[in-house]
């Protein structure tokens, strides 16, 4: 007998960056208003990013963490470049321009969204399911 999905609600947090001062990207926005539009269409509750700084980027995760109820349906979507640096998994964001005058491990620590970040924020609200799904360019 198959037994029913129970949650409360569904939500998303759709990220895409195509503006990078260097190596922008074409398809990362739209990527994210795509996904958005289908996600709207299954009665997901959407929160879209588009070029968001690093302080933006945030800001967003802050404040999407705190809309999550307890038994939730949650996609976290990214689109745009990555990185890893030693054996953590970076998001870039918009303003993050890597000059090569430091250790990049010292710069991306302060300057990129740790993956380990977004994935606490959202895990601590015991979600019933949680989806994530990190759709990076890695040429930065």
């Amino acid at each position: 007998m198959a037994s029913h999905v129970v949650y409360q609600g569904k939500r998303a947090l759709i990220i895409g960056i195509n503006k990078y001062r260097r190596d922008p990207l074409q398809y990362c926005i739209q990527d994210a208003e795509d996904l958005s539009k289908t996600l709207r269409c299954i009665d997901f509750d959407i929160t879209l990013a588009l070029d968001c700084n690093c302080n933006k980027f945030y800001e967003v995760i802050d404040i999407f963490a705190e809309t999550i109820q307890h038994d939730d349906l949650v996609l976290f979507y990214f689109a745009g470049h990555g990185k890893q640096s030693e054996d953590e998994n970076y998001l870039l964001p918009s303003d993050y321009d890597y000059n090569f005058r430091t250790h990049e491990r010292d710069y991306i620590t302060n300057h990129a969204i740790n993956v380990q970040y977004i994935m606490k924020k959202i895990d601590d609200k015991l979600c019933y399911v949680t989806i994530y799904i990190f759709d990076c360019c890695r040429k930065l």
